[in-house]
């Protein structure tokens, strides 16, 4: 065989193989994915846009998103200030079921890890996540 032949013949079937790999290997689904989803996470970040807090108490969070092991994507995280609390945890319930299903049904596969839970701070009159505090 030519080296040209062999070179091409190598090239083709290593990427046949990459791309066998490569499939169901996402960790994450994005919402436009899973009917209903996108148009709940639009309602949802609108409703958590305004994070003015004068304490931390004003400050909260909530599970968001599903992990093919189990457990959240992300956290949300919300001033109850001025909104309907109800309502948005309703919300995002149903947001987490839809993207729950969509991803057993996806039977896709990816990592097991999770999300650190947030640490409130209300900061300069935001609600934020300070991170890591071994305190």
């Amino acid at each position: 065989m030519k080296p040209i032949k062999l070179f091409r013949s190598i090239s083709i079937s290593a990427a046949l193989i990459l791309s066998a790999c490569w499939q169901n290997t996402a960790t994450t689904i994005n919402s436009g994915e899973c009917p209903g989803a996108s148009d709940l996470d639009k309602q949802i970040q609108a409703i958590i846009s305004d994070k003015t807090c004068i304490t931390v108490q004003d400050c909260a969070y909530k599970a968001y998103g599903y992990k093919h092991c189990g457990g959240p994507s992300s956290y949300l995280i919300y001033s109850k200030k001025n909104i309907n609390e109800t309502e948005l945890l309703q919300k995002v319930d149903g947001y987490n079921s839809i993207i729950e299903k969509c991803v057993k049904d996806s039977k896709m596969s990816g990592t097991c890890d999770t999300p650190m839970t947030p640490n409130l701070s209300c900061d300069s009159g935001t609600c934020k996540d300070k991170g890591y505090s071994p305190n």
